[in-house]
Formats: structure tokens, sequence, C-alpha cells
């Protein structure tokens, strides 16, 4: 298990990636994940489990682009977000 260095950090690796994409997370407000393509429009979305901190998704089937992933707590409030990119 990885350790994260502070309260709210996201981890996207590999980055850029055109298959299997490691998501860690440091937030215990954290509920969900979404996946959103460059025009804001959500493609992905999954609650989270509460003790999990890692999520492992498969963006083989997505279009070649930038897409940005964001953490949401219980109230749909984006906690972190970061860019990715899908080659």
């Amino acid at each position: 298990m990885v350790r994260l260095p502070c309260p709210k950090h996201l981890i996207i690796y590999p980055n850029p990636s055109s298959g299997l994409v490691s998501v860690m997370y440091s937030s215990r407000n954290a509920n969900s994940i979404i996946i959103s393509d460059n025009m804001g429009k959500t493609i992905f979305t999954q609650k989270l489990r509460s003790p999990q901190n890692e999520i492992l998704l498969d963006i083989s089937n997505y279009s070649s682009g930038l897409y940005r992933v964001s953490i949401l707590n219980k109230s749909g409030e984006i906690l972190m977000s970061k860019k990715l990119v899908k080659y």
C-alpha cells in the first residue's frame, strides 16, 4: 500500500496511458470517482469503498484525448481533480 503525503492528494499512474490506470487518492471524505471528457460530459462514475484508497480503471475503450478524473464527497463536491491523457 502506498502512503500519500498530504490530506488531499491524487495520483494517476501511468499518465498518459492507453489501458489500465491506477488512481490513488487520500481523503477520508471520498465517496465517488468520476471521469469527464474534454467537453465536461461524465463518461464514468463509481462509488468508492470507505477504506479503499486506490482504484484500477480500464480506459482502453476510451477515445484518445484529455479527460478529467475527480474524487467527490457525499454531497457531490469535488475534493480533488487531475487531468488524464489517453493515447
